[in-house]
């Protein structure tokens, strides 16, 4: 097989090059590289989805800090007896 140029390569789509790579894989054989490759990916697969997970609950503590920050903010304006008054 010849290599496909770059730009119709980016032209097929996820399934057409699943098929493709079946094709020749029957015909082809793999060095270590290419198990390498694959974990690899796999590796970089894992990270990415713990990075996300780890991603959302920063997020989800900083709504829980940002809403603990004003509540104790109108808490200490209102015990306040300076600021207290205006606001009572």
């Amino acid at each position: 097989m010849i290599a496909p140029l770059f730009i119709k390569l980016r032209e097929l789509s996820l399934e057409e090059l699943k098929r493709q790579y079946d094709d020749h894989a029957t015909n082809t054989q793999v060095g270590t590289g290419f198990i390498l490759d694959e974990i690899r990916s796999r590796e970089a697969q894992l990270v990415n989805s713990s990075i996300r997970r780890l991603t959302f609950l920063m997020t989800v503590f900083t709504v829980v800090i940002t809403v603990a920050t004003i509540l104790n903010v109108v808490v200490f304006l209102y015990d306040s007896p300076t600021f207290g008054s205006f606001l009572k």
